[in-house]
């Protein structure tokens, strides 16, 4: 008993020459430790803001391309009337009237529209000559990439081919809407907007129906 006195004893002795609890050298840990923390915490902060800096710069450079791509797309547009020339008669559907404008915004763009029904049917078809403004076809690109498709319980969104050209079609189910659009010549847009629809077929045979041969000849 005496020799576990005299052990604990030696203990306290020791504590006490150290000069410091056991809070205080918790206390003295918890310090260093916050103080690593923070030192951390502001090497990300930098690095993060230099990484953000560096997605500002990249999305500056994309927009000043994509600027320098439409001011480079003066090329002369055909005349909206040869367009409206190509809205077709569409068998079983009744025929709206034409319409049609040409614009001048920095690049050129010429177009022409028509409106086709069906009892609750309808269908808007439009045909757009964007010249050189390549920048314009860029998003639509990215969806007509080789192979793409995307399913879901209310349509789909996939890559197409229509009548020999490469396009991209929409099918929602539950709007009952469907939205085809084909480029042809890689500089004419033409888009089918069916509303009140069972699927998309009547969309694509009306741009089936286009002569898209001469529409590709035109200049």
């Amino acid at each position: 008993m005496k020799r576990t006195l005299a052990v604990v004893g030696l203990a306290m002795l020791t504590a006490a020459a150290c000069g410091k609890s056991a809070e205080q050298q918790a206390a003295e840990d918890a310090a260093k430790q916050t103080a690593k923390a923070a030192e951390e915490m502001g090497k990300a902060a930098q690095q993060m803001a230099q990484g953000a800096s560096q997605g500002a710069q990249q999305m500056a450079q994309a927009a000043q391309q994509m600027a320098q791509g439409l001011q480079g797309a003066n090329a002369t547009v055909v005349d909206f009337e040869k367009l409206e020339a190509l809205l077709p008669e569409y068998p079983g559907w009744t025929k709206g009237d034409a319409k049609g404008q040409q614009v001048s915004m920095g690049f050129k763009i010429s177009e022409a529209e028509a409106r086709y029904t069906k009892g609750e049917s309808s269908i808007h078809l439009e045909i757009t000559d964007i010249a050189l403004a390549q920048a314009m076809l860029a998003p639509l690109s990215i969806w007509m990439g080789a192979g793409y498709s995307e399913r879901s319980s209310d349509g789909y969104k996939k890559a197409v081919t229509v009548a020999g050209h490469p396009g991209f079609e929409e099918w929602s189910k539950n709007s009952k809407h469907g939205q085809i659009t084909v480029v042809v010549a890689n500089r004419f847009l033409v888009k089918a907007d069916a509303d009140e629809v069972e699927n998309t077929d009547p969309a694509r045979k009306l741009i089936e129906t286009v002569d898209l041969r001469k529409l590709a000849a035109l200049k």
